[in-house]
């Protein structure tokens, strides 16, 4: 096994995880950004907070996203505490991350 690689022989750059945000790539919610809720076959659940909330996530397959590398320390701890995300922790999350990317100029 090589470095980066798990069990299954798939790279760990591959995996998408409960509480990472990942941006749309094509169609009218293109280069919106997401927090994963959760991670199902090919297929992901979405939430923005606001146009897409916890209660009505969008569901996405993930070849339609790109994974961003990153978790939200709220919504990590949330996720460990085993509680539920809601939706403004994840909006506050996004404009976090929104923040920093345009710091940084991404």
């Amino acid at each position: 096994m090589t470095t980066g690689e798990n069990m299954s022989g798939r790279y760990e750059a591959d995996r998408f995880l409960p509480g990472q945000l990942a941006r749309s790539k094509a169609g009218h919610d293109r280069n919106r950004l997401y927090v994963i809720l959760e991670v199902s076959g090919d297929m992901l659940a979405l939430a923005d907070g606001t146009h897409r909330t916890v209660e009505t996530p969008k569901l996405k397959k993930k070849k339609h996203v790109w994974r961003m590398n990153h978790i939200d320390e709220n919504l990590a701890r949330q996720l460990k505490e085993g509680k539920g995300f809601d939706n403004g922790s994840i909006v506050r999350a996004i404009r976090l991350f929104e923040e920093k990317e345009k710091v940084i100029g991404g």
